[in-house]
């Protein structure tokens, strides 16, 4: 386990966190680098875990979706999830709140994340699905009273990370399903995740969001885990 020197405040953490971040921005997706790249995401989990978990909305989602993300592509995946079960905080998002359409966005779409990552049973892929679904049918009712709302200047911008939104929410979707119908191919649902995650990134570039950006390129990843990891466990079932 990565250790945290015990004088380190968690702004000394958050800066160690940031330059080894910066570092995988750099072998993203590199064959060659994919050791080190496995190493830096399972410090940057251990790192993550001594850091408190914010309790701003926007912050705990950002800092609970890397968390998990790193847990995955750390190989200790046991571990991100135990940590998403054990604090129940980390649930409690934009509870009891007026929220705009952004914010209801990312909290369903994080919500659906963890209901996969925790998976316990067909249930938990089901609770990501019908989030996702209730966005869908939301969408033309909450999206222009948003956009409405936003000054001239950031309109555009707005709208890009809106369809950024779409298409991450869209490999959620596809991801819960594929975990319901237990199919044990993984070309098909990879080249679909790929397909929409992309084009959120290209989105969320236009917007400017970087933070987006780096979360959306961490997802990807991580997604691609999940599916690897449900179907090497199917295969076995198949086997026994």
């Amino acid at each position: 386990m990565f250790k945290i020197n015990k004088k380190y405040e968690p702004k000394a953490i958050e800066v160690e966190l940031w330059n080894r971040e910066l570092r995988m921005i750099e072998i993203w997706d590199k064959k060659e680098n994919k050791k080190e790249f496995s190493n830096l995401s399972r410090k940057c989990f251990y790192m993550l875990t001594k850091i408190p978990i914010p309790e701003e909305d926007m912050l705990k989602i950002k800092h609970i979706l890397k968390l998990i993300a790193y847990a995955y592509l750390g190989e200790i995946k046991e571990d991100g999830k135990k940590f998403i079960l054990k604090e129940k905080k980390v649930w409690e998002v934009y509870s009891n709140k007026q929220i705009n359409w952004r914010e209801r966005l990312l909290r369903d779409m994080y919500l659906a994340i963890l209901h996969i990552v925790k998976g316990e049973s067909y249930k938990d892929f089901l609770k990501s699905i019908n989030l996702i679904y209730n966005l869908k049918k939301n969408q033309a009712k909450y999206e222009g009273k948003y956009l409405n709302s936003i000054p001239n200047e950031f309109k555009k911008n707005a709208a890009l990370e809106l369809a950024s939104l779409y298409h991450f929410a869209k490999s959620i979707e596809i991801l819960g399903e594929f975990m319901l119908e237990d199919e044990t191919s993984s070309d098909r649902v990879i080249s679909e995740i790929d397909y929409h995650l992309n084009k959120g990134i290209k989105f969320c570039d236009a917007s400017g969001n970087f933070e987006l950006y780096f979360i959306i390129q961490l997802v990807r990843l991580m997604f691609k885990k999940i599916i690897l990891y449900r179907v090497n466990e199917l295969k076995k079932k198949q086997r026994c």
